[in-house]
C-alpha cells in the first residue's frame, strides 16, 4: 500500500512554487533588460561580455551570438577612449570611485565612429558590471554646427564693432557729419562715399559671414577684384591664399589644361 510523506510532499510543492516564482522574476528582468530603449551590456571583471540586448546590437551592428562570451567590451571602444575606459575599470576593481558616467567613441561593425554616453554600475554581490550605451552622435553634430554659427557671428560682430569704432573715432575729430559725408570713407580698400557704394560694403559683409558661393557682376575697372578680396579677407577663410584668375585672358583651347592639367603625349 502506497504511503505519502506529507512533510516531504509539502516541501517539494514549496520548492516548485519557488522555482516558478524565480522563473517569472527572471523573465520579467529579461523583458526589462531588453526593452529599456538604450543599449545594455553585462560584462565581467575580465571585460568579457556575457549578455547584451537588442539596443547594443543596433548600435554596434553585431549580433549577440557574435558577442556574448566571445568579445571584450574594450574591442568596441576607439583610441584614446579605450585607455581611459580600461583605467576606470582597473580603478573600480581596486575599490576606487572613478566616474560612472562619461562620453566615449565607439567603433561599429562598419568602422563608423559613434559618440556614446556611457553609464556603468556594479551588480550587487557579483563581479559583473552593467553598462548602458546611449548614442549622442547627432547631438554632437548639432553642437558642432551651433558652435560654428556662434563663431561666425562673433567674427562678424567683432568686424562690425571695429567699423563702428572707426566711425566714432572719425566723429571725435571735430568735423560735423556734413563734412564727414563729403570725405572719402575707405572700407577694405574700397572708397565708399556714395550711398550705393555703402550698400555694396554691407553686401560684402553679408557675403563674408557665410560659406555660400558669390558671383560679382560689373564692367571692367569697376572693382570686382577689390570686392572679392574684401570678402575673402573678412571671411573665416582669410588665413588661406586668395587666387585671382583672369579667365578672359585664357584662350578657349588652353582653358581645360590650365585649370585641370594635362597628360603628356595623351
Amino acid at each position: 500500500m502506497l504511503k505519502l510523506n506529507y512533510p516531504l510532499t509539502l516541501l517539494l510543492v514549496k520548492i516548485c512554487e519557488e522555482i516558478r516564482r524565480l522563473q517569472e522574476k527572471e523573465l520579467r528582468y529579461q523583458r526589462i533588460f531588453e526593452n529599456t530603449g538604450t543599449g545594455l551590456v553585462i560584462f565581467g571583471k575580465d571585460l568579457v561580455i556575457s549578455m547584451v540586448n537588442s539596443g547594443f546590437e543596433e548600435i554596434t551592428g553585431y549580433s549577440r551570438e557574435e558577442v556574448e562570451g566571445k568579445k571584450k567590451l574594450t574591442e568596441f571602444i576607439s583610441e584614446p577612449d579605450r585607455k581611459i575606459a580600461i583605467n576606470y575599470h582597473s580603478m573600480r576593481s581596486n575599490g576606487e570611485n572613478p566616474p560612472c558616467e562619461y562620453e566615449l567613441m565607439l567603433i561599429d561593425r562598419h568602422e563608423n565612429i559613434k559618440h556614446i554616453l556611457f553609464k556603468i554600475d556594479v551588480i550587487d554581490s557579483t563581479q559583473e558590471r552593467v553598462a548602458s550605451l546611449t548614442e549622442i552622435t547627432r547631438l554632437k553634430l548639432i553642437e558642432k554646427v551651433v558652435w560654428e554659427n556662434e563663431r561666425q557671428i562673433s567674427l562678424l560682430t567683432a568686424r562690425m564693432s571695429e567699423m563702428e569704432y572707426k566711425r566714432r573715432t572719425e566723429l571725435k575729430t571735430g568735423k560735423n557729419e556734413k563734412n564727414l559725408h563729403k570725405k572719402n570713407i575707405i572700407f577694405a580698400g574700397i572708397v565708399c562715399k556714395s550711398p550705393s557704394m555703402q550698400k555694396v560694403c554691407e553686401q560684402i559683409l553679408d557675403a563674408a559671414a557665410n560659406d555660400a558661393s558669390v558671383v560679382i557682376y560689373g564692367e571692367t575697372g569697376t572693382g570686382k577684384d577689390l570686392a572679392a578680396r574684401a570678402i575673402h579677407n573678412m571671411s573665416n577663410r582669410s588665413q588661406n591664399e586668395f587666387v585671382a584668375i583672369n579667365c578672359g585672358a585664357i584662350p578657349d583651347s588652353l582653358f581645360e589644361s590650365e585649370f585641370f592639367g594635362y597628360r603628356a603625349y595623351a
